[in-house]
């Protein structure tokens, strides 16, 4: 009896840890060909990442030596893209645009802003977190503000 009860417990232990041990593996394998995508969209532009993260559905990743930063961000199933040279760029800065909701702020949008050094052109912005778009933010607040004074660095 007490074997029995051993065996129908173990089955259903392994049962319910199953579907996470694939969610795992299929978020993993996912990352992988997020990060190839970028090395690649990297070499496009006869550059190569020194350093990346993946934060949500946002890749960001940088080149140092010649001073490079390419972003990408799945939205559905599109993919935006967008390679930056720094050189251009004199600053960047967070936007965070929020809404108050009940005496609480709610954060609508979070963008890392990048001013250029010829003021006859553009600010460009590389969108982190949309409510539009993603439920609820996870990790982008801090991403975006280490990004920030990391490209910053790159660029001083």
């Amino acid at each position: 009896m007490d074997i029995k009860i051993i065996i129908i417990g173990s089955i259903l232990v392994i049962l319910c840890i199953l579907p996470l041990v694939f969610a795992g593996r299929g978020r993993k394998n996912k990352d992988k060909k997020l990060v190839q995508s970028l090395f690649d969209f990297a070499n496009q532009n006869n550059c190569s990442i020194t350093e990346h993260e993946i934060c949500g559905d946002v890749l960001i990743g940088v080149d140092e030596p010649n001073s490079y930063l390419f972003f990408m961000k799945q939205i559905n199933q599109e993919v935006v893209t967008k390679p930056l040279n720094l050189k251009e760029y004199q600053t960047c800065k967070v936007k965070n645009t929020s809404r108050g909701v009940n005496n609480t702020s709610v954060i609508e949008k979070l963008e890392l802003v990048f001013f250029p050094k010829d003021k006859t052109k553009k600010e460009v912005a590389l969108e982190f977190f949309n409510s539009d778009h993603s439920i609820q933010i996870v990790d982008e607040l801090h991403s975006i503000e280490k990004w920030c004074n990391r490209v910053n660095v790159l660029m001083g």
